[in-house]
């Protein structure tokens, strides 16, 4: 029987246990670790040793250093004592139920004293035996341990108002020495059979070894993002709003006077300050961006986050709580009943807020200082994060306007410091009330009138049963017997959790049925019985293809709301699944979703499904490994280079020059020449050291097309000799070439603004003509998306359907990138020009125009071989950010730099596919195969953010599959029975027409999970016409041989 460890915080109690030397952040490490844990509601009570000894003796007495002597007997007798005192009281504690996970904070040092507690823990009378996790924190930095022994140990009970500093600082560095006299690490070899991981000098690397299900999952996630460095965190809400004059909840209103002359306060408060590294984050509440934007020229970073806006009121947004009761006495009630739990219809509970809240926590446990500008309900709940508060005392914490809190976490606390501006504003606080009103009160007085709230159908309205009929959620079971229960797994897959009382819920569906998850996806099997082998009703969802799981209402509203999950998936679905809040079953799927889909650690992510599926893939089923079929040299070699102009460099050997580039790389013979020197001088005046390099040669003229990232000549227009000798080299590698066209993808306004970040494109350089195209950045492709999704899902706006599409500007941010590639394709193929093609970093839309103006200009990149060589070549070798760009593998939905700029690119060559099937050898379903891969994270290929990390740091290679080894394995599935194919020493040029008029939705891709727009039947129908060209296709080709 499988363990389900998702729910194991309830069945399987942990003991985390510290390991170290003094001074090493351990107690800091424990403090900080309780409170997170209790923070998203895993009960956690830490032990230390050190209080135990307190009580045990006087070190007055017992002759304070000489008492952690190995040679002293009596005082290790007492430590004994007090150590075993504290395993017992936590092996009470858990056994008692009374909380989830135990901390021991003690030293540790010895294997001997490890393995007493955890021989403890394994007794057979602990039901079930405690599952244990070991912390060592190792510190070699003298800095860092001079800290703590001055900002910790000498303020500790053993010292304070018994020594001196010097005093307290001498004697405390004896007692490290005699610890370390007995001091044995954790070792990999001898410490096999434990789990644990190393913290080294502060958080600046790691090393984790036998992680062991959900909570030790949590621990290392928690811990590889917090440092034990000194720095502050800075609270305070937004200046006095419109809204808080008159009383009213939530909105977006800007600020009153009073909040204005705020903000400019602030601006002086943290001018005295002098923070040279402060970082801003506010939400994007107007209220909270005006008062932010006073500071923006003295933080390092400002940044305005969504997960950091109000807590959203529903339909009470705007009300004032006079409103809110006398329309709504009952929910009125229920939420001076519990506020913690209490959830606006329509709207969020403090619950909800502090979900929301944990990337922001944990965003902050990595940051130096910060200065966060939000709204009462998200400071409360931070505030109470570093406050240690519990759920009670939440949401009454007292954050009042016009008021600075700044945060000083400490080894055994967190510094609290208030500082009030002697600025007007209201008093927005509500004191808890001491009785809770009566329902009917006000309705018998006849003062207002009661108006119920419309909420959804009951979860046993919506799947017909009652709730005595439902079950616990079981665990998978794999037996051998029954293992033909799961065939539709493929090589690898493992079922990891099931549970077969869920209901999935559309606007127009209700489908009970049973939830799969496995290592590699979700899976929803409807309840119907199976018809000729077939269900009626299931889906997939990949893992990787997993962006959020956010809770959908609260068990302890009974019957008032809808209880269950919402997953928001990368490639436009939304699914909803309904639990039974009876018997809390959300939480066990709940935890299985975040534990299997976010790994927590780098760890978790070597055993993710990718590296399985490679041990299950028949090695004997393919004859071409996918990862062979780029080789950067053959390819030069197929479009003649090396020759008299260029010359593949070693330039980049080991990732020196740019780590974001490929090993291999093509420059003007004459810039070798000249030197390293003169190269790393030139990448030096390119961002990201992003060097232009050869990406194409034409067969016949000598015309290239190169690519870069931007010049860094910034607000004065600031000149490299070397960068212009440079482009002059790739100009004079074309004898025909006149003038190198430069082809800047962004807008001008964008090319402007980046100079004022130090960016800047080539102006004023010689021989060069500058074209800037006006393709839009990685926030307006995301927006545009959306906004697409908008207009197909859920359903199709018959009337508007056109007016809705224009306005999503997705057509035309296609048809921006085609005309700029058609400009390129006519200056090389008919001017006979060489061209230089970037963007800003030269990742993104360099790629998109690079890729798109070679598969025109060159029949070998329109097959499929061609095409494989293509994306690896141009967008996996030069480091197209696929990681962070799709966000693999990371629990952060609103993460700005995600973007779907591979997606756009494919939806380009799909148009090209429109205009010109007959010249390509695959189909669009090879595109639709590669983008639903793009997401699954079944393949290595599009891990990662560049070829160092892939190649070298991860060996995907090595541990994971190829899509391409899955392509040309399958080739049939993708080939067009009706391609053209042209002789080698033949070249057709293509010539796209760019008009919108020309374009055709990508419907089986971005409609796809849409039945009005992409039905079974019309699938079916196009499979069965695709079967039928084929053979038409066969037949000719048999017919021409035989009159041959």
């Amino acid at each position: 029987m499988l363990l389900d460890s998702s729910n194991e915080q309830v069945r399987i109690p942990n003991v985390i246990a510290l390991v170290g030397l003094p001074a090493r952040g351990k107690t800091y490490i424990s403090h900080k670790l309780c409170r997170y844990l209790n923070w998203i509601g895993i009960k956690t009570k830490a032990f230390n040793v050190g209080e135990y000894r307190r009580k045990a003796c006087n070190l007055e007495e017992e002759g304070e250093y000489e008492f952690f002597s190995p040679y002293n007997a009596k005082g290790q007798k007492i430590r004994d004592e007090c150590a075993r005192l504290a395993i017992e009281d936590l092996g009470r504690y858990l056994d008692n139920k009374e909380g989830e996970v135990a901390i021991l904070d003690a030293t540790n040092t010895t294997r001997q004293r490890r393995r007493l507690l955890v021989d403890y823990c394994r007794q057979k009378h602990h039901d079930p035996a405690f599952r244990v996790f070991f912390i060592e924190s190792i510190c070699d930095d003298p800095e860092i341990i001079n800290s703590n022994i001055s900002e910790v140990k000498i303020n500790s009970p053993d010292y304070k108002g018994i020594m001196t500093e010097e005093q307290a600082k001498e004697d405390f560095l004896k007692r490290i020495e005699n610890y370390k006299l007995q001091y044995e690490p954790l070792d990999e070899e001898s410490d096999e059979d434990h789990s644990f991981i190393k913290v080294i000098n502060a958080g600046k690397s790691f090393f984790v070894h036998n992680v062991n299900g959900h909570v030790q999952s949590r621990v290392v996630y928690f811990l590889m993002n917090i440092h034990l460095l000194p720095r502050s965190i800075y609270l305070t809400r937004h200046g006095e709003s419109e809204y808080n004059r008159i009383g009213r909840l939530g909105g977006d209103s800007p600020l009153s006077e009073n909040g204005l002359q705020y903000a400019q306060k602030l601006r002086g408060y943290f001018e005295e300050e002098e923070l040279h590294d402060l970082r801003i984050w506010s939400s994007q509440k107007i209220r909270a961006a005006q008062t932010a934007s006073t500071m923006r020229d003295l933080a390092a970073h400002v940044e305005y986050w969504k997960v950091l806006d109000e807590i959203d009121a529903g339909i009470c947004e705007g009300l004032t709580y006079e409103d809110f009761e006398a329309r709504y006495p009952k929910q009125f009630a229920e939420r001076d009943k519990d506020k913690y739990h209490y959830r606006y219809p329509s709207g969020e509970s403090y619950e909800d807020l502090v979900a929301r809240l944990e990337p922001v926590i944990m965003e902050l446990e990595r940051q130096s200082n910060v200065l966060v500008v939000s709204h009462q309900a998200v400071l409360r709940c931070i505030l109470a994060y570093f406050t240690n508060k519990n759920r009670d005392d939440l949401p009454y914490l007292k954050v009042p306007l016009h008021t600075v809190i700044k945060l000083t976490p400490k080894a055994y606390s967190c510094e609290v410091e208030m500082f009030k501006f002697d600025i007007e504003a209201v008093n927005t606080y509500r004191e808890k009330p001491g009785t809770v009103p009566k329902e009917n009160d006000n309705v018998a007085n006849g003062t207002t009138q009661s108006v119920d709230v419309k909420l959804p159908l009951l979860l046993t309205q919506v799947l017909g049963r009652t709730m005595s009929e439902w079950v616990p959620t079981v665990p998978a079971v794999l037996r051998e017997s029954k293992e033909t229960v799961f065939e539709w797994r493929i090589p690898g897959e493992q079922v990891e959790f099931q549970d077969n009382r869920i209901c999935y819920i559309t606007n127009s569906l209700r489908v009970p049925g049973t939830v799969f998850l496995t290592n590699y996806r979700l899976r929803f099997e409807d309840d119907e019985d199976e018809y000729e082998g077939r269900r009626g009703f299931i889906f997939n969802i990949p893992l990787g293809c997993i962006a959020k799981v956010e809770k959908v209402g609260h068990s302890k509203t009974g019957n008032s709301e809808m209880y269950g999950l919402l997953i928001g998936c990368k490639d436009m679905r939304d699914v909803r699944f309904g639990c039974n809040p009876d018997i809390h079953s959300r939480r066990p799927l709940y935890e299985a979703l975040l534990r299997l889909s976010f790994p927590s650690s780098k760890t978790e992510i070597l055993n993710q499904f990718c590296g399985v599926y490679k041990k299950h893939f028949d090695r004997n089923s393919y004859e071409i490994d996918g990862w062979k079929l780029y080789d950067p040299r053959t390819e030069f070699k197929r479009m003649g280079i090396p020759n008299d102009q260029w010359v593949i460099s070693n330039i980049n050997s080991n990732y020196d020059l740019s780590e974001t580039y490929p090993l291999a790389v093509a420059v003007p013979v004459a810039a070798e020449k000249k030197g390293i020197e003169f190269l790393i001088r030139v990448a030096d005046f390119r961002s990201r050291q992003r060097i232009p390099v050869l990406c194409w040669h034409h067969p016949q003229s000598q015309a290239a097309i190169t690519r870069s990232s931007q010049p860094l000549s910034g607000m004065t227009n600031r000149k490299s000799a070397d960068d212009e000798d440079y482009l002059e080299m790739i100009m004079s590698a074309n004898a025909e070439c006149y003038s190198l066209s430069i082809y800047d993808a962004r807008p001008l306004v964008n090319a402007r603004l980046n100079r004022a970040k130090g960016g800047g494109y080539e102006e004023g350089y010689d021989q060069c003509g500058l074209k800037f195209l006006n393709i839009h950045n990685i926030h307006v492709v995301r927006d545009s998306l959306r906004k697409l999704r908008d207009v197909l899902f859920p359903k199709v706006d018959e009337r508007n359907y056109f007016k809705l599409l224009d306005d999503s500007k997705w057509f035309h941010h296609l048809q921006s990138i085609l005309e700029g590639s058609m400009e390129i394709v006519r200056d090389v193929e008919l001017n006979k020009q060489s061209v230089l093609i970037h963007c800003s970093d030269g990742w993104d839309r360099t790629a998109q125009l690079s890729c798109l103006s070679m598969i025109q200009l060159d029949p070998y990149y329109r097959t499929i071989e061609g095409f494989a060589v293509l994306i690896e070549k141009e967008w996996c070798s030069f480091g197209h950010k696929f990681a962070q760009r799709y966000g693999h593998w990371e629990d952060k939905a609103g993460d700005a730099e995600r973007s779907p700029i591979f997606v756009q690119f494919i939806d380009c060559v799909y148009q090209l596919l429109v205009q010109f099937e007959p010249f390509f050898e695959f189909t669009h379903e090879l595109l639709i195969f590669i983008l639903e891969e793009l997401y699954s994270c079944r393949f290595g290929t599009f891990l990662y953010n560049s070829e160092k990390q892939r190649i070298l740091e991860n060996r995907c290679p090595k541990t994971t599959v190829s899509i391409w080894t899955y392509v040309l394995m399958n080739r049939k599935l993708f080939s067009n029975p009706g391609y053209h194919g042209l002789p080698l020493n033949e070249r057709k040029v293509l010539y796209v027409n760019p008009s919108i008029s020309m374009m055709k939705l990508f419907r089986d891709w971005h409609a796809r999970y849409n039945p009005f727009i992409v039905s079974p039947q019309s699938a079916a129908m196009k499979l069965r016409n695709y079967d039928r060209s084929c053979g038409q296709y066969t037949l000719k080709e048999e017919l021409m041989k035989e009159i041959e």
